[in-house]
């Protein structure tokens, strides 16, 4: 169930917007979970990509490429694996004309403080970590617009729920909620709405 829910958060407007799914944070399983997903996502978008390629976000080609480079240079530490490339033999970078698109991108990170993990792409692109330490899955939380947690552990979720950085948090049953712009981003709309700055003087 879990890997479903990535693999329809994935496709949740092909990665055009930053409210899209991008980073995973899993206690244990790892690999099999990537696999699983990959295997999803490569069955729908290799089979089906010659005829439908409006899909994907499209990108300049020169940009494609340096976002391309970065990927394959994080591959080469050897903390970092393309589980999707892997599993179907070839690159997720793709030139069609005048522009590029990168098929959907599983990147299984060993290490949770590697660079590469949170890094957000404009298309499914999503880094995977693996910890079973609550302290480090909070701090790997820090800083996020939303965070879903598919979980029944009520004593992590009181933690979550105390984490000011957290501005979203999705559990339950509304943990496939998504982004809704009548929320704010924070607790209250003046918030939201305006940014305060400290004046001194005359």
């Amino acid at each position: 169930e879990a890997v479903l829910i990535a693999y329809r958060r994935m496709k949740w407007k092909y990665g055009r917007t930053c409210t899209g799914l991008t980073s995973v944070i899993l206690r244990d399983r790892p690999d099999e979970f990537c696999e699983i997903l990959a295997l999803e996502l490569n069955r729908e978008f290799l089979d089906t990509f010659e005829g439908d390629r409006h899909r994907l976000p499209l990108f300049r080609i020169d940009q494609a490429q340096q976002i391309n480079a970065q990927i394959n240079a994080w591959l080469k530490t050897g903390e970092v694996v393309d589980v999707t490339e892997d599993m179907r033999g070839h690159g997720r970078l793709l030139i069609d004309g005048n522009y590029a698109m990168f098929l959907p991108t599983v990147l299984w990170v060993r290490n949770p403080d590697h660079e590469a993990f949170g890094w957000e792409l404009p298309f499914p692109f999503i880094t995977v970590t693996a910890t079973d330490s609550r302290e480090r899955q909070i701090q790997l939380c820090r800083n996020s617009l939303i965070v879903s947690v598919y979980s029944a552990d009520t004593a992590w979720l009181d933690r979550l729920r105390s984490e000011p950085t957290i501005l979203k948090l999705f559990l339950g049953d509304e943990v496939e909620r998504g982004y809704r712009f009548e929320d704010p981003h924070e607790g209250f709309m003046t918030d939201f709405l305006f940014q305060y700055t400290a004046l001194a003087g005359p």
